[in-house]
């Protein structure tokens, strides 16, 4: 997973997204959904490597104090 993540940021420009956002895309393409584990549904720990890896993608369900306080340790040393 790491290796194809660091060949995706060599050609393109990684961004946040909403995976409802992505859905609707795969909707309109006509690509039928798939269960991905890295979408991970209400708020269990998130560990900030999990972030960074990409073994999380999105997680629903977080109180608006927990994104304040997570937010920094992911995004730690970019």
């Amino acid at each position: 997973m790491q290796l194809v993540r660091v060949g995706y940021q060599l050609y393109f420009q990684l961004y946040s997204f909403d995976d409802i956002y992505a859905g609707i895309i795969a909707y309109l393409l006509r690509i039928p959904p798939k269960h991905n584990e890295a979408f991970v549904f209400w708020s269990r720990f998130v560990d900030p490597e999990e972030w960074r890896s990409g073994k999380v993608l999105a997680a629903h369900g977080y109180p608006h104090n927990r994104l304040l306080e997570e937010y920094p340790m992911v995004h730690a040393g970019e």
